[in-house]
């Protein structure tokens, strides 16, 4: 039995035993050294307490010696504490003859087994032993925690060094963010060896500039592209630190940073690629240490905030196009935009001819008119691949114009690619460029974009265009005196409005059973020579005529009863005009008519139908005062013969 003084040191050294390793297992055995020297055992061993089944409810940690042989009791006091029901600590146990086996708790850990030959510890030595083995129960827990944390940031770090964004992992000292690791896309964006990084201050690290890997004290401040400290717009230069205050030394501001929750912040830094834009992103994770470390993910949002900067200018730019006055105003106006929002080196608004039956630029920018003339930009090959973005209103690009196996209009253009925007019925928006490839998802978004706002803005000034010509032509047809001027009237109105050259309108003549052509642009003429009349059944127009409906043909080739299959006239609108007759608009391509259109054609036709019955119902009060006329002086002429007789006889 020990005296109080050797329990003491005994007590004292193993204490000092009891610490921190190279892991827990080195900790438990530096730890069972110092037990089996000082208090005189022949064996011991830490067992961790588990989760399992009865057989796996202790796992050995570390053993002393390293392999205890059955003599020496452990391996029996093991299998007792395996098979005991909810054995109590402490716990002496008789192995065999005088070799005594001592089960000691570490709380919240496991089993310290000490097993000795002869005397048995005393019980105030095991009483004593109390704190000493609660000490090394939390050097164990702490190696278990930290070994855990360091596989958990290996495999994190593992992670990370695959991620193709920047990212950096800091603590925090004295408010500072110091730098512990980089990933590659770091080292590659920032322009900084992760050697040179490790230890140092962010904020201090990335507000040197980008240097060439940098290293020391070598570095390249990064400039804008005017040369100075401001953004290619003129603002100034954002300053701020990487983390989140200012890059004034000694006065960091990491107040936004939050040590236990995910925070997010758009930072402004200089890159080997000149000055980006990020979404950073910290995440704070468990640290070994007593410092917390966080985890900082830098998301290159330049191009997102270029799109957002540009589609704003955009919508401020289109208001202006979209009170403009005209449609050549309109197209003028788009260009610009084009050309000074979107940077579209060169472009233009063609808008589609029927008469001239071209596309015809009614706007360019960027195009240098001494080596590309007007006829090379009026687009007249219906086979070219500008038609084909017409005709299928479908966007067309072409990155190389040397690869491209389709019909190009000028095959002597001076451009290598060009991107190509249908504006529906109205014509195409073309943007071309002197480099390959020169159109990338960004341009052509906001060419699209701009296409739909053109063509919206086009279909407006449309429908004012249509408004005023209906007004205009509602005064002018209610004051003609005859039908045929209301027909020519209408001719003219027709094809000055949707700038359709084949309009006519055909006479119902109830004697003879037929529709005949009364009025008639001169591009019809020119196309027909004699233009047919129509008898019932045959045509179309008597179709419309007879059934006093409106209709849209978008393939007269495709529709029977039409007057001839093989005609010209590919596609038509036919408005009744009551019971005087028809009147038609037709095209030499296919599905040339908007749905505007057809809505003006029969707004029109309803003002000229109703002019017609004013001057039906004219004619009618002319023939009746003709008449009254007539009778009224018959009646005063037998009236004055009865007088002049009375007065002969008078005399």
């Amino acid at each position: 039995m020990m005296s109080e003084h050797e329990r003491v040191r005994a007590l004292y050294e193993i204490s000092m035993a009891v610490g921190r390793g190279s892991g827990v297992q080195e900790t438990a055995r530096e730890a069972l050294s110092a037990y089996r020297r000082k208090l005189g055992c022949t064996a011991g061993g830490v067992l961790r307490r588990t989760d399992g089944s009865e057989d796996d409810r202790y796992e050995p940690v570390a053993t002393t010696p390293a392999e205890p042989s059955v003599e020496a009791g452990y391996p029996r006091a093991v299998a007792w504490l395996r098979e005991a029901d909810d054995p109590a600590f402490p716990a002496r146990v008789a192995v065999d003859g005088d070799t005594h086996a001592h089960l000691l708790e570490l709380p919240g850990f496991g089993v310290l087994v000490l097993v000795t030959a002869g005397d048995p510890i005393d019980t105030e030595t095991v009483d004593a032993l109390t704190p000493v083995n609660r000490r090394l129960a939390d050097a164990c827990l702490t190696e278990e925690v930290e070994r855990e944390l360091r596989a958990r940031r290996d495999r994190l770090e593992a992670v990370v060094e695959t991620v193709s964004e920047p990212i950096v992992r800091v603590t925090s000292r004295d408010g500072e963010p110091i730098v512990e690791e980089v990933n590659s896309a770091f080292e590659a964006t920032f322009g900084c060896d992760r050697e040179v990084a490790r230890g140092s201050s962010l904020d201090t690290l990335l507000a040197a500039g980008v240097g060439e890997k940098r290293g020391g004290g070598a570095t390249s401040a990064a400039v804008t592209s005017d040369g100075g400290g401001r953004n290619g717009d003129g603002s100034p230069l954002d300053t701020e630190s990487v983390w989140g205050g200012t890059d004034t030394p000694g006065d960091p501001d990491t107040s936004w940073v939050d040590d236990e929750i995910p925070t997010r912040r758009e930072v402004r830094r200089r890159t080997t690629d000149g000055e980006r834009v990020f979404s950073l992103r910290t995440v704070p994770v468990p640290s070994p240490g007593e410092e917390t470390e966080q985890f900082g993910l830098y998301i290159d949002i330049t191009e997102q905030r270029r799109r957002q900067r540009t589609l704003e200018r955009l919508y401020r730019a289109a208001e202006e196009f979209f009170d403009a006055p005209s449609r050549e105003a309109v197209c003028r106006r788009a260009a610009g935009v084009a050309a000074d929002v979107l940077d579209f080196s060169s472009c233009g608004v063609h808008l589609y001819d029927r008469e001239g039956r071209a596309l015809e630029p009614i706007a360019t920018r960027g195009v240098d008119h001494s080596e590309i003339g007007r006829d090379q930009l009026r687009y007249t090959d219906r086979e070219s691949v500008v038609w084909e973005a017409y005709r299928e209103s479908e966007p067309v690009v072409i990155p190389d114009l040397s690869a491209f196996d389709g019909t190009l209009p000028n095959d002597d253009t001076p451009v290598e690619s060009a991107l190509v925007l249908p504006l529906g019925n109205h014509g195409v928006f073309v943007a071309s460029a002197s480099t390959v490839d020169a159109f990338d998802d960004s341009d052509r978004y906001f060419g699209k974009l701009l296409a739909q706002m053109l063509r919206t803005a086009l279909d407006r000034t449309g429908r004012e265009q249509a408004l005023r010509s209906i007004q205009s032509a509602t005064r002018s047809l209610v004051t003609a005196t005859d039908a045929a001027t209301v027909a020519e009237q209408l001719v003219a109105y027709t094809a000055d409005t949707i700038r359709v050259p084949y309009v006519c309108v055909w006479r119902y003549e109830p004697g003879e059973q037929v529709l005949r052509p009364v009025a008639q642009t001169d591009g019809s003429e020119e196309l027909f020579g004699r233009t047919p009349t129509f008898e019932p059944g045959e045509s179309l127009a008597w179709e419309v005529f007879d059934d006093n409906s409106p209709r849209v043909v978008d393939e007269v080739a495709d529709v029977e009863g039409a007057y001839n299959a093989d005609s010209p006239i590919q596609s038509e609108i036919l408005v009744p005009l009551g019971e005087y007759g028809v009147l038609t608009a037709g095209s030499q391509l296919v599905d040339d008519f908007s749905r505007t259109e057809f809505e003006f054609l029969q707004t029109l036709a309803a003002s000229a139908e109703s002019a017609l019955q004013i001057v039906g119902k004219q004619r009618e009060l002319n023939v009746l005062d003709e008449v009254l006329a007539r009778i009224l002086r018959h009646n005063v002429r037998n009236d004055l013969n009865v007088i002049r007789g009375r007065a002969k006889l008078l005399a």
